[in-house]
């Protein structure tokens, strides 16, 4: 069982991506609280399961939500830290994930597992990682397969 709480801050200049224009001089600072639980549980001989949940609370600070568009979906109007929406109320988001994990000898493992981000209103969290093209709001699910070796 294992567990982590941290405490992400940036500082950027604010950029207003529908003007299209830096407000020269100025900056903000964002900050997100996250915490994650996980457990590693080999059931019987070779079977085991490893299970988390993640939770990020509502990003703060100078920044704000805007309106989405076509030419900006997210409605980001700030600049943000890296895979986290702009600061506002309804940013906050979970995931869930659990696999399968089987020991096929000492140096060798097989894993498959399922993974949930479910996004607040405003969020753009995504469960592969960046935010690129995710909307706001939007919940992503993911299936994964690996094999390990070590040599």
């Amino acid at each position: 069982i294992g567990g982590s709480y941290q405490q992400f801050k940036a500082d950027a200049n604010i950029i207003n991506t529908q003007a299209g224009a830096a407000a020269a001089g100025l900056g903000g600072r964002t900050q997100v609280n996250t915490w994650h639980l996980g457990i590693d549980w080999m059931i019987y001989g070779p079977h085991g399961v490893r299970a988390a949940y993640s939770k990020a609370g509502d990003v703060k600070g100078l920044f704000t939500v805007g309106a989405a568009s076509l030419s900006n979906p997210t409605g980001i109007t700030g600049s943000t830290m890296a895979n986290r929406p702009a600061a506002g109320p309804s940013t906050s988001a979970n995931m869930a994930q659990i696999r399968y994990v089987y020991q096929a000898s000492k140096r060798t493992e097989f894993t498959l597992g399922y993974s949930r981000t479910t996004n607040a209103a405003n969020a753009i969290y995504e469960t592969g990682g960046a935010t690129t093209t995710q909307y706001k709001g939007a919940d992503s699910s993911a299936w994964g397969m690996a094999l390990k070796h070590s040599f």
